[in-house]
């Protein structure tokens, strides 16, 4: 096609290792939280490279995650766009992709910090009752909201002290007047929660050292963001439904239209089937916020939690998904231009699913001609976080390229998920599972949209 050197953009895909074995993956904000099964940076930085001379338009992750896309594009000059249902995805990535002035951020933090301790050294002085172990608590006049918190195992690390501490360090936040250093505080403070329940240690947790050391971590290297981020590259973020991208699901989320042929390169990396619930990994971070995550469970494509009786009904409900999702990415891209999607296998009933084969097959029903497929080896402790999906050490990276403008209707969703479960090959113990989940494919693959969180 003309303008787009194919020799060119394969050669450099061949030239590189995209193992990147050795190589920092946290650097600059993808620090700031931990975020499962994210895909490296190196990835992203790469194919905006090759592919600059392709760019004018701004760059799309559908499924932005913690925003690994978005600060490589920031870092590349590049105007950029992330949607994810995730709201705390969101907020993670709006602070990563803001440039905030380092030595107005140290002031804030430091006023911050100097008023978290001193009201904590206060609290753990006080002689406590019963009472005080299961209230709300009040010091020096101001009280300070402690969450009801979800009924799940990992409940019993929040302690009294631990929530006490919590709920004094969010109290502070609150009252931040400037709102981008207000999120930079919520984010480390959900990071600090993420320590806690990832926490192994039988000792005492001292909460606001943890909260202390992660903020000024975060501030070093926010100043270290600041002067090597372009400005003037855009970076907006919204929280949206992969599958239908025009429907707003929040009031305050901003005004993006979606419209036909709207970016020059997606860059993403979808959930992967039956690999991880993120409300299961979020719900303290999110409840501790104020967000929904009862919702967003609703919402999740691929969810481990989703028809636990038979998983491969989940696959039906994760192919449909995809399919709409893909149907999305492909009518934003502008003709001629370039996907690409990082997916790694799963196990779906004991059954290797070898996802990319699916998506490649759905890509082209969908008008995104596929282009190249890279297989890359993992560190396979830094990708997954449950361990019945099997042992999976690599992915792919799917090149598709925009050729032509194609569509699929909710019928043919439903045809090519039943023909896709009929031709699968499966264990005999696993034949009647597989034909119900066919007979089911209409009721399981029906589009269900959230219309709103709060």
């Amino acid at each position: 096609m003309k303008g787009i050197d194919v020799e060119y953009i394969n050669r450099e895909i061949d030239n590189i290792n995209w193992d990147f074995k050795g190589e920092n993956t946290q650097y600059l904000t993808h620090t700031f939280h931990s975020y499962p099964a994210r895909f490296i940076p190196q990835i992203p930085r790469e194919f905006i490279r090759i592919l600059n001379f392709t760019i004018k338009k701004p760059i799309f992750d559908p499924f932005c995650g913690c925003g690994t896309t978005l600060v490589e594009a920031k870092l590349a000059g590049k105007d950029s766009v992330g949607s994810d249902m995730n709201p705390l995805a969101v907020l993670i990535t709006k602070v990563k992709v803001t440039p905030i002035e380092p030595k107005l951020l140290n002031t804030e933090t430091k006023e911050l910090l100097k008023n978290i301790k001193r009201v904590i050294v206060r609290e753990k002085s006080k002689v406590r009752s019963l009472l005080d172990f299961t209230e709300n608590i009040e010091v020096e006049g101001k009280k300070y909201y402690i969450p009801p918190l979800p009924e799940r195992n990992v409940r019993t690390k929040f302690t009294p002290e631990i929530k006490r501490e919590l709920a004094i360090i969010k109290s502070y936040i609150d009252e931040i007047k400037d709102q981008d250093i207000r999120d930079f505080c919520y984010v480390c403070f959900s990071s600090t929660i993420r320590t806690i329940i990832s926490s192994r240690s039988r000792h005492k947790l001292d909460v606001f050292k943890i909260f202390s050391s992660k903020l000024n971590s975060m501030i070093k290297n926010m100043s270290q963001f600041f002067y090597k981020c372009d400005k003037s590259a855009k970076a907006i973020v919204c929280q949206r439904d992969a599958r239908n991208l025009k429907l707003k699901i929040v009031e305050n989320d901003p005004d993006i239209p979606f419209e036909d042929e709207s970016f020059d390169l997606i860059i993403t990396s979808p959930p992967y089937v039956n690999a991880l619930d993120y409300y299961r990994e979020h719900m303290y971070n999110m409840v501790w916020l104020g967000m929904n995550w009862k919702l967003f469970k609703k919402a999740e494509i691929g969810g481990h939690s989703h028809f636990i009786q038979n998983r491969f009904r989940l696959l039906s409900e994760y192919l449909a998904d995809m399919i709409r999702s893909f149907n999305e990415m492909s009518r934003l891209l502008a003709f001629n231009k370039f996907c690409i999607v990082v997916i790694g296998s799963s196990t779906v009933e004991d059954e290797l699913i070898e996802t990319y084969k699916h998506l490649i097959k759905i890509g082209e029903l969908v008008g995104l001609s596929f282009q190249k497929l890279v297989t890359r080896n993992i560190a396979v402790e830094r990708k997954y976080t449950s361990k019945s999906i099997g042992k999976i050490n690599e992915e792919q990276i799917i090149i598709f390229r925009k050729l032509k403008q194609a569509e699929i209707s909710e019928a043919e969703i439903i045809d090519f998920v039943r023909n896709t479960l009929r031709n699968m090959k499966v264990k005999n113990k696993n034949l009647a599972k597989l034909k119900e989940a066919i007979d089911k494919v209409a009721e399981d693959c029906m589009f269900r949209p959230i219309i709103q969180f709060k």
